[in-house]
């Protein structure tokens, strides 16, 4: 693949996961020895949560949804737009583009240049949207996916779940090939020093609805009545950030929890290496949530739902499931890891060892581009 030059796509992502997704798939595609050209909306700013990037995407949310959708639409033919201009120059060999709902822009180029096309689907939007409460333009977002994963040499998609919701619309199921969430590989940490102090339990990334911290708040209550010396370090922000501030102050657990707020990719890789236990406490059932990645990648022993889309990635031996909002379960789970150093370091270690021979962005955006028809000498399957 040396040499193979990708125009990497994308229009509208949010300041953290979203744009750490991105930016891991640009440095990967690059250590594989691919030239990257890369296309968007908006420059990538992942962990900017205020100033004057953050007051124009507060005023877009409190915009009606189909507004909202209806700018993202106009801002994906801008990417297209933009995109073409950059082609010309970089003269692509494969578009790989993080498909919006809505988003034409990958579908219009691959056939205006005829250069192969490839689409990273994520979570379904629909399963966001419902939690949410809101709507979306179902027909049009049918069709742009029909249509643009039948242009497309595969589909790359992050469960499996996620694979049977867009083959019900339309996608082939040839096309498909599961693209799992990763870490790069210098981001996999050598082995962990000694712990020593009271034990830390620590959640990271986005605090929106579904990850429900505020059960990882009351469970550290919990243990902390119990008498266990516990502390939490929430990291991130998100839509919840004040109201789990709120359940803080009102649970009297002062100095026991620290919030970081946003910080920078390094800053947040270090602090799950200051942790003990690194909790997902809830989730989506169709995605491959990056935190769990990052948790195993800096040998932290996780606790993690039990939903299958979780155990598809994680197997057995890796993670601590417990029944997905089971409030005692996770009291009982998180008392055990906190009491057993030995359970902690076997959790670890397997989870990390999984990660490094699976779950690496470049070996799996390597086999991306080989099904889709790039090899090492970067030949591509006719279109």
């Amino acid at each position: 693949m040396t040499g193979l030059r990708v125009l990497l796509l994308y229009t509208v992502v949010g300041r953290g996961g979203d744009a750490v997704q991105v930016q891991a798939m640009r440095d990967a595609l690059s250590h594989l020895g691919c030239e990257v050209a890369l296309v968007g909306g908006q420059p990538l700013r992942p962990y900017q949560f205020s100033g004057a990037v953050d007051r124009p995407r507060r005023t877009l949310k409190e915009l009606p949804w189909w507004t909202r959708d209806l700018l993202e639409l106009g801002v994906n033919l801008l990417v297209a737009a933009r995109a073409f201009r950059a082609s010309l120059r970089f003269r692509p060999q494969v578009i790989l583009e993080r498909l919006t709902p809505y988003g034409p822009a990958g579908l219009l180029l691959s056939r205006l240049l005829g250069v192969p096309l490839v689409l990273h689907l994520d979570a379904p939007f629909a399963a966001e949207r419902s939690f949410r409460g809101e709507r979306m333009f179902a027909v049009l977002h049918r069709e742009v996916v029909r249509r643009a994963a039948r242009r497309a040499a595969v589909v790359a998609v992050g469960s499996e779940a996620s694979r049977e919701h867009y083959r019900c619309l339309g996608v082939p199921p040839d096309r498909f090939v599961l693209l799992r969430n990763g870490v790069l590989t210098d981001e996999l940490a050598g082995p962990r020093d000694g712990e020593v102090g009271a034990p830390v339990i620590g959640f990271v990334g986005s605090m929106a609805r579904w990850h429900r911290v505020d059960l990882l708040v009351e469970a550290v209550a919990r243990l902390r009545l119990q008498g266990l010396p516990v502390s939490l370090v929430l990291v991130g922000m998100g839509e919840e950030y004040h109201r789990v501030a709120d359940q803080v102050a009102r649970l009297a657990l002062g100095d026991a929890v620290r919030f970081t707020g946003p910080v920078s990719r390094e800053e947040t890789l270090a602090a799950i290496e200051s942790l003990q236990v690194a909790v997902l406490p809830h989730t989506l059932p169709t995605g491959s949530p990056m935190k769990l990645f990052d948790y195993a990648a800096r040998r932290v022993a996780m606790v993690a739902p039990d939903l299958p889309n979780l155990r598809q990635v994680w197997g057995e031996g890796t993670v601590a499931f417990f029944p997905p909002g089971d409030l005692g379960a996770l009291v009982d789970t998180l008392r055990r890891l906190v009491s057993d150093g030995d359970l902690r370091r076997r959790l670890a270690e397997a989870a990390w060892r999984l990660v490094a021979e699976r779950y690496t962005w470049e070996r799996q955006l390597g086999e991306v581009l080989r099904r889709a028809g790039f090899g090492p000498m970067g030949g591509a399957r006719p279109t």
